[in-house]
């Protein structure tokens, strides 16, 4: 790699290699940065992710749990937001093609598939029921997953080796795997940036974490599901929400999480096999 790339990789990943395409006037590697997408008919289901995204996984349970068949585009942070621009009208993962039908947000995604196939049911006929699955998914999604994030996007900068070594993560991007060990770290940095965190603030943040894991227990109880008698929305969710936590092994040894845990590895078995 040149050292203008170097530069350019540095001051932006997204902004420094669309700059090189232009520069180098190379149309190849343009094209090398476009996500590796599989081949599919017109009306396939597909999902656009990021692959470790909690709201991507939690898409991802909502199709196998009604069993559906859809294929996946993996997505590269930053690269992916000219593509996702034009595929569905913003930057923000995930996003479901449906036929002619782009479908944006992972609830919206939900109801969505809810409609179309409403067996099995992912929300409750009864309108109380309804109403609490959807209050508690919202909940989960907007104060739930962000005090896990927060403190995961912490933990795994201080440890950036753990991603950078994982061979399950992809950029989604061939030319871009090589570079994973340049990419993850300026990608935690520009993540703990955005969201106005340090390392300074790790004591607060596994307060706030505690905190709603705790709410989450009590809410659970001894009970096999959230809300009612049968697998919901909510209960996706929060199963793909702590798939998070499996980032923070201190998590894994906490005697008072791990009926949470056994919790969600019942409810993933008991999921139909992914087609």
């Amino acid at each position: 790699m040149t050292q203008l790339c170097k530069r350019m990789l540095f001051s932006g990943l997204g902004a420094g290699l669309a700059t090189a395409a232009a520069v180098l006037g190379t149309k190849q590697l343009a094209k090398k940065l476009q996500p590796q997408a599989p081949d599919f008919a017109q009306d396939d289901l597909v999902l656009y992710q990021f692959e470790y995204s909690p709201y991507c996984v939690k898409v991802r349970y909502c199709l196998q749990y009604k069993g559906l068949a859809y294929q996946t585009v993996d997505l590269a942070p930053v690269i992916h937001q000219g593509f996702s621009r034009q595929h569905s009208g913003q930057v923000k993962v995930p996003y479901l093609k449906a036929g002619k039908q782009i479908i944006t947000d992972s609830s919206q995604i939900a109801l969505y598939l809810e409609e179309r196939q409403p067996a099995p049911s992912l929300i409750p006929a009864n309108p109380e029921q309804r109403e609490a699955v959807l209050l508690l998914e919202d909940w989960l999604d907007e104060a739930f997953q962000p005090a896990m994030a927060r403190r995961v996007y912490l933990e795994l900068a201080m440890h950036p080796e753990r991603l950078i070594q994982d061979p399950n993560l992809k950029t989604g991007v061939a030319l871009l795997d090589p570079l994973k060990p340049i990419i993850v770290p300026l990608l935690l940095k520009r993540s703990l940036k955005r969201q106005r965190i340090s390392p300074v603030d790790l004591e607060t943040l596994e307060q706030r974490l505690q905190s709603v894991l705790q709410q989450v227990l009590r809410y659970l109880g001894d009970q096999p599901y959230l809300i009612g008698d049968q697998i919901t929305l909510a209960d996706l969710t929060l199963a793909a929400h702590l798939r998070s936590a499996d980032r923070l092994p201190h998590l894994k040894e906490q005697a008072d999480l791990q009926s949470l845990f056994a919790w969600r590895d019942v409810i993933l078995e008991s999921l139909p096999a992914a087609k």
